[in-house]
């Protein structure tokens, strides 16, 4: 019973709730509106875009002995999260059934329980850091 649930109308009201908040987030989107642009195009943004997403992968020098403990944890938690969420079995065969209709072979159960363990441990030392320094 629960997981009819679960997988029924907690489902639906899920979907519901996700895309109307995407709709109401795009229709503020173009509400709001762009600014004009006063500077003068020197090119393509391509590059310097690019550039920018990879340089904001690591901290700046001034700040990273500062901050090395978040940048750690939030890796650790983050890739454990995607890994978890592309390659575990469960994820997979959900894939595989409801989204694209081909799946892909799922990690083994010891690589999920230390996956799962790293991206925990990662969220456990970002809170503990929290708490104990407010």
């Amino acid at each position: 019973m629960f997981e009819t649930l679960v997988d029924g109308i907690l489902w639906d009201i899920a979907l519901v709730v996700f895309f109307g908040g995407i709709a109401w987030r795009i229709v503020a989107v173009f509400r709001h509106g762009m600014p004009r642009d006063l500077s003068e195009p020197r090119g393509s943004g391509i590059g310097g875009a690019i550039m920018t997403n990879i340089r904001r992968f690591y901290p700046r020098h001034e700040i990273a002995p500062k901050i090395r403990l978040h940048v750690i944890a939030g890796y650790m938690f983050h890739l454990g999260l995607f890994i978890l969420l592309f390659f575990a079995a469960p994820h997979v065969i959900f894939i595989e059934e409801h989204i694209t209709g081909f799946g892909w072979t799922p990690m083994p159960y010891w690589a999920f329980i230390v996956v799962s363990q790293i991206a925990f441990a990662g969220l456990i030392l970002l809170w503990l850091h929290r708490v104990l320094h407010p």
